[in-house]
């Protein structure tokens, strides 16, 4: 079996930290099928337009063979408070968040486990569906 663990690190860039981002493609079932390189150039509409991923986040994946048991990951990192719809629609694995997260977090998640350690926005995992979730 083959384990994928995706980490998204939020950049510190002053000019987008006033941004608001639709994060609705910014989920690990979204993510797990591209290289590193195709995650970078996904796009996220902002409120000043679109912006690439690797202008946003430092991107890593790492790919273990073996790994029977365990689960495809996707960590992220950083203040997310601006990032509306995150892990929208969520179906598989484990996604971990060490920051705060923005409007309609998870709204309808049908699975998977979703870890938070930060706040949540309005409307966190509206119509959630399955699976679990943990908020500190």
């Amino acid at each position: 079996t083959t384990l994928k663990k995706i980490s998204l690190t939020r950049l510190e860039n002053s000019s987008d930290n006033q941004d608001y981002f639709d994060a609705t493609d910014l989920s690990l079932d979204r993510l797990i099928d591209l290289p590193e390189s195709g995650i970078g150039a996904l796009v996220l509409d902002s409120s000043r337009g679109k912006v690439r991923l690797d202008r946003l986040f430092a991107i890593q994946t790492n790919v273990i063979s073996g790994a029977s048991g365990l689960e495809n990951r996707l960590d992220l990192r950083g203040d997310f408070s601006r990032f509306e719809n995150l892990c929208s629609k969520a179906r598989s694995g484990i996604t971990t968040i060490e920051g705060s997260v923005g409007d309609r977090f998870a709204r309808s998640q049908q699975g998977g486990v979703i870890l938070v350690d930060g706040s949540a926005g309005a409307e966190a995992l509206v119509d959630k569906q399955e699976g679990q979730d943990a908020n500190d």
